[in-house]
């Protein structure tokens, strides 16, 4: 079995796997082992150079954004691909987050930061956790832990709780928030490819990206999408692994013999 398609044998279309092949080739040469662990150890905690020419030569961060937006039209499927290749090698770079960021706000109807995102000249960030609230003039106010992508985040959508749930007529909102209105705090982690933060926010002006009273449909549909696209990231990693493990066993040689063979 070819491992190494293992995961795109089910779902890639011919011009999905032609966009994954061109990944592929650029990442076999912009994220090797020595680069990864340079980016980890860069200030930004992440690769630059490797994150522009992603945006800016092939696009990815505009996949899923409509072409009236500044973007290619695609779809999430798309997303997932550049995700599945990126985890594949764990590229230090801000894609999963920006990706998601824009393709929500792109469905969502909301315009406002979606050019930069869509570029890859901002990116985003995805506070999703229960401890935020949004007053009756949309300000918002709260923590939330383990931001993934968060200490260079442009903007962050928030999941914040309305008030509303009691009278029927709310749930959590969707809203995005600039950075320059939180307090950004990098948090110490183990996996030193994927930074995180804990955000506060402290009755901070904020966009509402869900339709009133939605039930939160939409912030919902936020943490699904994360998730699915952590679990898409996630499988190519460990295919990666095990076709790094069976190449050893192919090569490795003990007592004259490949171990493979025991």
């Amino acid at each position: 079995m070819d491992f190494t398609s293992f995961t795109d044998a089910f779902t890639d279309t011919p011009e999905q796997a032609e966009l994954r092949a061109v990944l592929r080739d650029f990442l076999s040469v912009h994220a090797t082992s020595a680069r990864v662990r340079q980016a980890m150890a860069s200030p930004a905690g992440y690769d630059e150079a490797a994150w522009k020419r992603l945006t800016g030569e092939l696009g990815l961060t505009a996949l899923a954004v409509p072409e009236e937006h500044g973007g290619m039209g695609a779809t999430l499927a798309e997303v997932a691909v550049a995700v599945e290749e990126i985890g594949r090698v764990l590229l230090p770079v801000p894609y999963l987050s920006t990706a998601v960021t824009a393709a929500l706000l792109a469905e969502a109807g909301a315009r406002e930061f979606l050019p930069g995102l869509a570029d890859g000249t901002k990116t985003g960030a995805l506070a999703l956790g229960d401890g935020v609230t949004m007053s009756g003039d949309g300000r918002v106010t709260g923590t939330v832990w383990h931001v993934m992508d968060g200490p260079r985040a442009d903007v962050f959508l928030v999941r914040a709780g309305d008030g509303l749930e009691g009278a029927g007529l709310g749930g959590d909102a969707l809203v995005a928030v600039r950075a320059a209105d939180a307090t950004v705090m990098p948090a110490p982690t183990l996996d030193q490819t994927r930074p995180q933060a804990t955000v506060e926010f402290d009755d901070a002006p904020a966009l509402r990206v869900s339709p009133e009273g939605d039930g939160g449909i939409l912030a919902s549909r936020a943490e699904e999408l994360t998730r699915t696209m952590l679990a898409a990231e996630s499988a190519a990693g460990a295919v990666q692994c095990l076709t790094m493990t069976v190449e050893y066993l192919k090569t490795r040689v003990q007592f004259g013999h490949p171990i493979g063979e025991f």
